[in-house]
């Protein structure tokens, strides 16, 4: 018995800490003129309740359809820099909404995963495959019981481990860790909680308008504009 506690207060200690995981990001979505386009470095630090997204451009240059050239990262013009904050316990995800000046609270977000017997290693984690639906795609994952956070990159969460790479089924979307490391227990604080904040449904609802408004705009010698109808997520369906 007394063997069997200690185990259990050494495992909440580890887990007490946080978890700081980088990954490399791709939206590589071309198929009409309303997708995006983008490359970026992710670094997640997460607890078991509570996590911070940081996400910036990613030095690189690629040929796009959409595009053409696209270069990112440090002194071009598209360079950015984005947190975003999960609330494990009230499944409650904030960010700033594309085209917005909004912080959105999206509890809207919960993935039915189905888990699969296949799996592979990823850096040292042996990982296991699950696959989902989210917000207009379909997605297979690779999650690690190793590392027992029920958490992942962006709004992907709720398996039984943490979420080391994701990918859709469409290869438009491909989010895979490169480094994973334990950190002392950091406060982990919402930068959004003095902010006004909107539902997704209310996101969805003043993107549409601006999305109609943009799409049905003409210039005066006729040019058109674009923006995306989706990035990860699908805004409008």
């Amino acid at each position: 018995m007394r063997i069997a506690i200690f185990f259990v207060l050494v495992f909440l200690n580890i887990y007490s800490q946080t978890v700081e995981i980088k990954y490399d990001f791709i939206l590589l979505d071309e198929k009409d003129d309303y997708g995006d386009v983008r490359a970026e470095n992710l670094t997640l630090i997460t607890s078991q309740s509570k996590s911070i997204l940081n996400r910036t451009a990613k030095d690189t240059v690629f040929e796009s359809n959409l595009y053409g050239i696209y270069e990112s990262g440090v002194g071009k013009s598209n360079s950015y820099k984005l947190t975003e904050f999960k609330d494990l316990k009230n499944k409650k995800y904030y960010f700033l909404g594309a085209y917005s000046n909004k912080i959105i609270a999206d509890d809207e977000y919960p993935i039915n995963w189905e888990i699969h017997a296949e799996q592979k290693k990823i850096l040292a984690y042996q990982c296991q495959k699950a696959t989902g639906k989210f917000r207009g795609r379909d997605y297979v994952v690779f999650f690690t019981s190793e590392l027992p956070i029920q958490n992942g990159p962006f709004k992907f969460d709720g398996l039984p481990g943490l979420i080391l790479e994701v990918i859709s089924v469409d290869n438009a979307v491909k989010i895979i860790a490169k480094s994973v490391k334990k950190n002392e227990n950091d406060p982990l604080e919402n930068p959004f909680q003095l902010k006004e904040v909107i539902s997704w449904t209310d996101f969805k609802k003043n993107y549409r308008k601006y999305f109609d408004s943009v799409k049905n705009y003409k210039s005066d010698n006729e040019s058109e504009m674009f923006i995306p109808n989706r990035g990860i997520e699908f805004y409008l369906e």
